[in-house]
């Protein structure tokens, strides 16, 4: 009897078990849904202020402003490929990815910011 008790017990511990790790695995895909809608949203941005970067280059007629627009589409273009190429992965392997990218088109969309007040 004592033997069907703990049976009992360690398939009850085992469906809790499955259960939470269900609801992780759906936790993190909702994050890593969310945080893919949200990057793209402020890629397209990027893009936008690219094209408005690259007209008023066409009215100062500068070469430098050119080159830095090529670099920082370069830059964009990387970013967006690595966006479509993202896959998740463990835990901290995500947060680490999440927090880098996340800083990379910050960064990118500063120095785009810069260029538009030059």
């Amino acid at each position: 009897m004592k033997n069907i008790a703990q049976l009992v017990l360690l398939t009850l511990l085992i469906q809790v078990s499955n259960a939470h790790a269900s609801e992780t695995v759906e936790g993190a895909k909702k994050d890593y849904d969310n945080f893919k809608i949200e990057m793209s949203a402020k890629l397209d941005q990027v893009e936008l202020e690219l094209k408005l970067l690259k007209e008023k280059a066409k009215e100062k007629a500068s070469q430098s402003q050119a080159e830095s627009i090529q670099e920082l589409e370069k830059t964009k273009a990387k970013l967006k490929a690595e966006l479509s190429e993202m896959k998740q992965t463990g835990s901290s392997s995500w947060k680490k990815f999440k927090a880098n990218f996340a800083a990379s088109v910050d960064k990118l969309n500063s120095k785009i910011q810069t260029k538009l007040k030059d």
